[in-house]
């Protein structure tokens, strides 16, 4: 299971670059976020989520964003995609959300 939870270093983040939104490694199996997260739409989100399973996937070093897409890709079976929107620049999401929101869920425990 990964965790999802808020994080102030996500909310700084985000004041200088509003297409920063998650990161990991900050706490162990955890995907930190920031509160501008909540009000994305449903697709922005999972697509990010899944996304950032990705890089705990991969493991923590550095490697290419699109590895962190290939290994989610390979473990939920849904392809992550990037679309510019008022939300930020090539912003990930997914597409036909309703088919993968159980999918995504199912590894995700939403703390405080």
């Amino acid at each position: 299971m990964v965790k999802l939870r808020h994080c102030r270093e996500v909310d700084e983040d985000h004041k200088y670059s509003c297409r920063q939104y998650a990161h990991t490694y900050h706490y162990r199996d955890t995907i930190c976020v920031a509160k501008a997260f909540d009000k994305l739409p449903i697709q922005h989100k999972l697509g990010l989520i899944v996304h950032e399973v990705g890089h705990l996937l991969v493991g923590k070093g550095n490697h290419e964003e699109s590895q962190a897409d290939k290994e989610a890709n390979k473990f939920f079976g849904v392809r992550v995609l990037y679309k510019d929107s008022k939300y930020g620049k090539r912003l990930q999401y997914l597409d036909k959300q309703h088919k993968y929101v159980m999918r995504v869920l199912d590894y995700i425990v939403i703390t405080a």
